[in-house]
């Protein structure tokens, strides 16, 4: 059962399986929520290097922890775990939509590929920033890669739709892909054949 989902594919939330919103106040609390989510099992140094700029930064960091299980408090204990020097959220009962997407985009099948492009609901903490320089760098390179995953994404499933003859999902999923590279030449001509097709 998901105790906790987390969205950083487009607005950033953290909705608990009840439907209430997690309430974080701390730039730093959001920030490691956030690192905890992309990352599986970062130790207290490196949480303390890109949070604090300080791998000995571990009084710090251990305050955060308890910040962010202040923040968890309504929900059962093993939604986060810390065994020796790591802190973790437990993925079998916390949803992260990147997670999520990465595992699907592994799958090569169109069924994927759909539920993929379905998850991708805009770039990768689109509007957030921690004001912590390290922090930051380390989501921009984050957030290229996702979109780079994005658009090749989108590209396999207009051609698929293509092929298959369904122009008004081929039409949606061309837009999807032009809203993230308008550059792309070859989509905006494919998309003008499309209106055509569908008169």
């Amino acid at each position: 059962m998901v105790l906790l989902s987390i969205r950083l594919l487009g607005d950033v939330s953290a909705v608990d399986y009840r439907g209430n919103a997690l309430s974080i106040g701390n730039r730093r609390t959001q920030a490691l929520i956030v690192y905890l989510a992309l990352k599986n099992r970062p130790s207290i140094r490196e949480i303390g290097r890109l949070l604090f700029g300080d791998e000995s930064a571990a009084t710090h960091v251990r305050e955060l922890v308890r910040d962010l299980r202040y923040a968890l408090r309504f929900l059962p204990p093993e939604v986060l775990k810390e065994e020796g020097d790591t802190v973790a959220f437990n993925r079998e009962v916390v949803d992260v939509d990147v997670q999520r997407f990465n595992d699907l985009i592994a799958a090569p099948s169109l069924n994927s590929i759909r539920k993929a492009a379905d998850v991708y609901r805009g770039d990768l903490l689109a509007n957030f920033t921690a004001g912590i320089p390290a922090f930051d760098a380390w989501v921009a390179e984050r957030r290229l890669s996702c979109q780079r995953a994005a658009t090749a994404i989108f590209g396999n499933l207009l051609a698929a739709l293509i092929r298959a003859g369904w122009w008004e999902e081929a039409g949606e999923a061309g837009a999807k892909l032009l809203a993230l590279d308008p550059s792309q030449e070859v989509v905006h001509r494919t998309l003008m054949r499309l209106q055509l097709e569908q008169g």
